[in-house]
């Protein structure tokens, strides 16, 4: 153990951990400087307020930077290595021959000790930077969920605001900013309502009462169809769909339409629950009573 401690305490390892992590903070700083600079020549363009970017644009430019930024540390952990051990014979070899031989060790001791610490993820900072790193390059590669979907991680729905190290940050439908701990996310189900999509599927839900006739019935569909298509927020590029089912209290309705921008999915469900409910009060269509009233 000593002389592993001993390998390890040396200016060369130091410079490979230097290295190390320059590559995580250097790619993030100019991504701020440049937006720091895109701010400024706004302002001196006298444009204020967000600029109106697409979401394709801000999504497409979020998985560049997430491929970018593992790219570099990967090429910095496997090559810093053999830069130093070169540097390291130009300066020792061949009159000190021991000295270069030591570098030698500690490099392949810290190069060996820095994945060996990755894979068992040793502690809950290696495990929760190391898996975010990971975890950014896995979005940039199969897209499960990106920047600006309506997603459920860990039990929490929400917008994603941020796909960080640590955390993937969302705003929830009640303006809560809820960070989940990207290394969990290995384990859990990852849910994408609209997956990069302008629109999304939308379930609204009708209970009428069990007594009703055949034509308040179909009376009831043709009203549910109609409120969804006479909504501002409906897509109809996309197919509408209604089901009914009986239960032991009440006939059931379903529609399944899209809306058309996934953000306005409250606002949907409301312009078409009004629509609908005043739709039946006046053709007097009776509604199931809770259960607490049924019996």
């Amino acid at each position: 153990m000593e002389a592993i401690v001993e390998n390890l305490v040396n200016p060369w390892v130091l410079a490979y951990m230097v290295l190390l992590l320059l590559s995580v903070v250097f790619p993030r700083l100019l991504e701020k400087i440049a937006a720091t600079n895109r701010e400024i020549d706004r302002r001196e363009a006298k444009l204020f307020g967000e600029p109106v970017i697409g979401p394709g644009f801000r999504l497409e430019t979020s998985r560049k930077i997430a491929s970018r930024e593992f790219a570099i540390f990967s090429a910095i952990a496997l090559l810093a290595p053999f830069i130093l051990g070169a540097i390291a014979y130009v300066k020792y070899m061949p009159l000190h021959e021991e000295d270069f031989e030591s570098v030698q060790k500690s490099l392949g001791t810290a190069f060996v000790g820095l994945f060996i610490w990755i894979s068992v993820s040793g502690t809950e900072t290696a495990k929760a930077f190391f898996g975010g790193l990971a975890f950014r390059a896995l979005l940039a590669q199969t897209r499960p969920f990106q920047v600006g979907d309506r997603v459920t991680l860990d039990g929490y729905a929400g917008r994603v605001e941020n796909i960080g190290f640590f955390h993937v940050s969302l705003v929830t439908p009640d303006d809560d900013l809820v960070s989940v701990p990207t290394y969990q996310l290995w384990s859990e189900p990852l849910v994408s309502t609209n997956a990069g999509n302008r629109m999304s599927l939308c379930v609204i839900d009708f209970y009428l009462s069990p007594r009703v006739t055949t034509e308040q019935r179909k009376k009831a569909e043709a009203i549910i169809r109609d409120a969804v298509q006479a909504s501002i927020y409906y897509e109809p590029a996309r197919p509408l769909q209604t089901f009914c089912n009986q239960e032991v209290d009440a006939i059931h309705f379903q529609a399944k339409a899209y809306v058309s921008s996934t953000y306005r999915e409250f606002e949907f469900k409301d312009d078409v629950t009004k629509k609908t409910l005043d739709a039946f009060d006046e053709h007097s269509i009776p509604l199931a009573l809770p259960k607490r009233y049924a019996d």
